[in-house]
C-alpha cells in the first residue's frame, strides 16, 4: 500500500498549479482572470494543458524530451573521456 507524503504548498490568487498523479490524472489550478490581455503565465499553462490532453502533442514532447536527454548523455559520455 502506498502512503501519501504530506506536501504543502503555497500559492498566491495569481500563480497556476499542475499535480500530476501517478494513475495519470492531473489536477489543475487556475486563477482568476480578469484582466486583459491574459497574463504570460497562465498563457503558458494553458498551452501545457492543451498539450497534456491532446495525445499527438503529448507525444512530440515526449520523443523531443527523451532525444534531449540522449544527447545530453552523449555529450556528458565524450566529456569524462
Amino acid at each position: 500500500m502506498k502512503r501519501k507524503r504530506k506536501t504543502h504548498m503555497s500559492i498566491s490568487d495569481t500563480d497556476v498549479a499542475f499535480v500530476f498523479r501517478e494513475d495519470g490524472h492531473v489536477d489543475v489550478s487556475f486563477p482568476e482572470i480578469k484582466a486583459d490581455p491574459v497574463p504570460d503565465h497562465v498563457m503558458a499553462a494553458l498551452a501545457l494543458s492543451y498539450a497534456i490532453t491532446d495525445p499527438q502533442t503529448l507525444e512530440t514532447l515526449r520523443t523531443r524530451f527523451a532525444n534531449q536527454q540522449l544527447l545530453n548523455s552523449l555529450k556528458k559520455a565524450c566529456n569524462d573521456t
